[in-house]
């Protein structure tokens, strides 16, 4: 190495030292030093290089190595937790559900986002649980809404409310549920927003974790209601769109002929994307517009896929899209299934100006 290259060096770690900051940048070597730009681009090309081999500033590999390997470590933490405090509430994806049946029913709604439930369809979904006696209730993903722990929250006070929005769900939504159809089958499908807690604990708090009250099935009392828990995905997640897909694997699939997930398709498309993804028929949540697409297969001649509408208000939106104007509607949905010939029949309830239709039943707000 040049005598000029070691005095460039050595120039740099001492504009480092004295820097209060700790950091020599190429804006404090030009003021600080007696040293010409010229010099240094004639010795390393760029001023990277330079405070590279200066030991200063990581490369780009180094830097993109260490990033991975710290987004790693977090996710590892996070498979850790999750398979510690949410996994046993799990129930499997596949299988035979209950005795063999020639009908089953099924209501399904998503889209809860906690205390922001529309009070009506809430009403009318509880109510045809009870008239219809379900084989199958699937509460499809956003059941809760959390948005002190998301990276919509505006306001830090909001944490203070975390634990009135699970009571909230759990009694007026989990718990009438059970009362209604002490017999059904309760899915709890995990959606986008219950991450966002589950993620906080795990990353932030990790100390917490072993706490049992923390546990999801003992926050949203699964064990004591017999509600199961479905989620998708390894929990490895060390990027977005790793993230992204862990929500889009929690599903499962009924008999063979029905799958429910909370999904995260967006747009015009999401319901064909849906369809084309798993190539049986099937319902999702997530877009909080009805939507649905048709399709077929040499083995399954009636495919169909449907984006359900959501069970909470229309306000939600002035959290996540700035008030501005959507499609969304409220309701949700009721779907029969025959295992045998496996072919089903959906049936969207849509709750509209204060007035649904449910299995054969008009119902009318009386808060209207």
């Amino acid at each position: 190495m040049s005598n000029i290259k070691q005095s460039l060096i050595s120039e740099v770690q001492r504009l480092q030292e004295e820097n209060p900051a700790g950091t020599c940048t190429r804006d404090y070597f030009r003021r600080k030093s007696d040293f010409t730009e010229h010099a240094v681009k004639r010795e390393f090309g760029t001023f990277a290089e330079l405070f590279r081999q200066s030991g200063t500033t990581p490369g780009r590999v180094t830097t993109s190595y260490d990033s991975r390997k710290a987004l790693l470590e977090g996710e590892v933490k996070f498979q850790e937790y999750f398979t510690a405090n949410v996994k046993p509430w799990a129930r499997e994806k596949m299988g035979e559900q209950g005795k063999k049946k020639d009908q089953v029913t099924m209501v399904v709604g998503s889209d809860f986002h906690g205390e922001h439930v529309n009070p009506f369809a809430l009403d009318v979904f509880l109510d045809t649980c009870s008239r219809l006696q379900p084989e199958h209730i699937v509460l499809a993903g956003d059941i809760v809404n959390f948005e002190p722990v998301s990276r919509w929250s505006k306001n830090p006070n909001r944490l203070h409310d975390l634990q009135a929005e699970i009571d909230f769900v759990v009694n007026n939504i989990l718990k009438e549920c059970r009362d209604r159809c002490p017999d059904a089958e309760i899915d709890y499908v995990i959606g986008n927003h219950e991450y966002w807690l589950q993620r906080l604990l795990a990353e932030q708090a990790p100390g917490l974790s072993s706490l049992r009250c923390l546990s999801f099935g003992e926050l949203f009392n699964l064990t004591e209601l017999n509600i199961g828990l479905v989620f998708g995905g390894d929990m490895l997640a060390p990027s977005p769109s790793a993230k992204q897909k862990n929500v889009n694997q929690a599903w499962k699939l009924y008999y063979d002929t029905f799958i429910v997930t909370h999904g995260t398709s967006t747009g015009r498309s999401a319901s064909s994307t849906e369809l084309a993804r798993f190539k049986i028929s099937g319902c999702s949540g997530h877009l909080h517009t009805p939507a649905t697409s048709y399709s077929s297969s040499v083995d399954r001649p009636h495919l169909e896929w449907n984006v359900l509408p959501m069970m909470c208000k229309p306000t939600v939106g002035e959290i996540y899209l700035g008030g501005l104007p959507t499609t969304w509607s409220a309701g949700f949905a009721i779907v029969d299934i025959f295992p045998d010939s496996r072919e089903h029949f959906y049936q969207p309830v849509h709750c509209r100006s204060g007035r649904a239709m449910s299995a054969g039943v008009v119902y009318t707000d009386a808060r209207k």
